[in-house]
């Protein structure tokens, strides 16, 4: 069990002298300096202190690093390993430790004087292979989450691009859909607790990116056609103000220790996640192939009444899709790779034309919110023309969605094969 935690360096006395950790020291710090030069000409230095951990049953190391590289940013992090004994204690420790030396979760294996991080990174794969029990194969695909959740939050911390959040929420609804997949061997009131912490970030990360994908998606692409309409440019422009507004909202959110304390919970309930179940030592393809049939059987039982389903409907079908895609991709090492070259980009299809449909939905009642508060009739004037052309969309984006279910059907059911 490894970690980073990234230290405000204003905090840094105060995440040293912490009551519970200093009672937790073993003996003296070992203490080392690094000195060197970059590739670009720039002196760096580093200090870094390794300190034992424990009592009792357990014990790990913590190392703090800090310093930096000239013209630089200050470096500060911790990284911790688990040597020996429950994982509880120190995540009790850390959790502590977030209410009065803020911190965030870092992606271990990042070299501190790369530079920022990029904008935003995309999932990882999670590779599973047959030999896998429930068990592991839940452990890979929740740590590949988990990591693509840390890395993002660490792109939105230094850059803030919208992207990073979107990403975050991708993560975010692998990790669910993963634990969903795995429900049986997940069950207790550890993992309910941690259900809703997760639902509360994934409402946190959606009222920010939902005004994100209004403005980027929505509105800006029709300027062409419509900027010239009286009260396109007030529309853009409130849509533009509630947009700072809820990601303003969202990133205090994201400030407070609920977060570093909810990422602790999840990194340590993976370690031990079904552990003791009797579902968790099933073999990957006796898993895969069932949940691969219950999802399938359940997107086309939607889709075979796709015509006569609600808006709200719709968005479940969209959902289900997601999660099949999810699965397959999940267990794509399981089966030929030319079965998931044919089916993936095909439900990536579905769920993009059916998330732009639900994004009308969202667009029109959100723009029906914002011609209410302003009063304004070139305000609405400007609003129905902009719902009215992408209902007029619609009609297309339906006839593309029943093409891209008939050409799934096509694929052969190939992981009824998986032994």
């Amino acid at each position: 069990m490894e970690l980073r935690v990234a230290i405000d360096p204003a905090s840094l006395k105060r995440f040293r002298s912490h009551p519970v950790l200093k009672s937790l020291i073993l003996g003296n710090p070992r203490n080392r300096v690094e000195t060197g030069t970059l590739a670009d000409g720039r002196s760096f230095r580093l200090v870094r202190s390794a300190y034992f951990l424990g009592s009792g049953a357990w014990q790990a190391e913590m190392v703090i690093v800090h310093g930096g590289a000239e013209n630089g940013p200050e470096i500060c992090h911790a990284d911790f390993r688990l040597i020996e004994g429950p994982a509880g204690p120190l995540c009790t420790l850390l959790q502590a430790m977030s209410e009065t030396a803020p911190f965030a979760l870092a992606p271990p294996g990042r070299n501190p004087l790369a530079g920022a991080p990029p904008p935003f990174l995309k999932s990882p794969a999670a590779t599973l292979h047959r030999e896998m029990s429930g068990r592991e194969a839940f452990a890979t695909i929740a740590a590949a989450s988990t990591a693509h959740l840390i890395a993002n939050h660490e792109c939105l911390r230094h850059a803030g691009a919208p992207e990073a959040i979107h990403q975050m929420r991708v993560a975010l609804r692998r990790l669910r859909s993963a634990m969903s997949m795995f429900k049986e061997m997940l069950e207790g009131p550890d993992t309910e607790a941690l259900r809703g912490e997760l639902r509360w970030l994934q409402q946190t990360l959606g009222a920010a990116r939902d005004w994100d994908v209004l403005l980027a998606d929505t509105v800006a692409p029709l300027r062409e056609t419509l900027g010239s309409l009286a009260g396109y440019e007030r529309l853009c422009a409130l849509i533009d103000e509630r947009r700072q507004e809820a990601r303003s909202k969202a990133l205090e959110e994201l400030a407070t220790p609920r977060l570093p304390k909810l990422m602790l919970r999840l990194s340590f309930w993976i370690d031990g996640a079904g552990h003791g179940n009797a579902h968790a030592g099933r073999q990957v393809p006796e898993l895969a192939r069932a949940i691969l049939e219950k999802r399938y059987r359940r997107v086309r039982k939607e889709m075979g009444r796709f015509t006569e389903l609600s808006v709200e409907g719709r968005h479940q079908c969209r959902i289900d899709i997601k999660k099949l895609r999810y699965a397959a991709d999940f267990f794509s090492g399981l089966y030929p790779a030319k079965r998931g070259q044919r089916l993936l980009p095909l439900l990536a299809s579905l769920q993009d034309r059916l998330g732009a449909l639900n994004d009308v939905a969202v667009a029109r009642d959100k723009l029906e919110a914002l011609v209410l508060r302003d009063g304004s009739a070139e305000l609405a004037w400007a609003a129905g023309q902009l719902i009215g052309w992408h209902a007029g969309r619609s009609g297309r984006l339906l006839e593309q969605v029943l093409t891209d279910w008939a050409a799934v059907e096509k694929i052969p059911a190939f992981w009824r094969d998986l032994t």
